[in-house]
């Protein structure tokens, strides 16, 4: 197997070509990570920041629109901070419908605080879709969720201060980046909006994040 290491910031995101045991595995710490399900263990040096706003900068977006942070805030688990979260529009959007508007550009940033573990046999990225979506809406991005799972199953160690951002490009579809290294790209508007749901629909990750992310609170 032959592993990529993208140097960011003074740590590695291990990019893997990796056999389908690695990615299943490596899926499954990237669904915990968003979902903050995750075994929480040593701390990165993030974790040290102020507890009075998340740190998160703008960052260049790969794209013709300018966007804006709109607005960020923690994932928690138990009172512990796991990821800081920003979303970024064109225009300020205090609710759902406005920031998963059609042809909108958009970026979802996370940066993690801590190294995670994942435990066996979660699927919190279906679970928070499941949430979110209905059926026909599931059936309808049945393709791209699976390229979605081979993108992110390359990954094989996200330690903490790795960024992930999620950019949706209308006619592209949504950019995978870590670190700064493009993963590749999901085709659709309909597979965005259902991934962003997980952050800001109805039944959100966690609805501190959620508010938070539409400069709510």
């Amino acid at each position: 197997m032959r592993d990529t290491n993208v140097q960011h910031g003074g740590h590695k995101t291990v990019i893997a070509a990796a056999d389908n045991q690695t990615m299943n595995s490596a899926a499954k710490l990237f669904l915990m990570v968003f979902s903050g399900t995750a075994l929480l263990t040593t701390p990165g040096s993030a974790t040290s920041r102020s507890t009075e706003q998340p740190q998160i900068r703008p960052m260049p977006m790969q794209s013709a629109s300018a966007l804006m942070m709109n607005g960020s805030g923690w994932r928690r688990m138990l009172g512990i901070k796991v990821y800081e979260a920003a979303l970024y529009l064109p225009q300020p959007a205090r609710t759902t419908a406005q920031a998963l508007a059609p042809n909108t550009p958009r970026r979802l940033d996370i940066t993690l605080l801590r190294h995670t573990v994942a435990e066996q046999h979660i699927d919190a990225l279906r679970e928070g879709l499941d949430d979110n979506t209905t059926p026909a809406e599931r059936a309808a991005i049945e393709s791209e969720q699976a390229q979605f799972m081979t993108l992110i199953g390359t990954i094989t160690d996200i330690p903490a201060g790795t960024k992930i951002s999620l950019t949706y490009a209308p006619g592209q579809g949504t950019l995978i980046y870590f670190d700064g290294h493009l993963l590749g790209i999901v085709p659709g508007e309909a597979f965005n909006r259902a991934l962003m749901k997980i952050w800001l629909g109805d039944h959100p990750i966690q609805t501190s994040l959620k508010r938070a992310l539409l400069g709510q609170s």
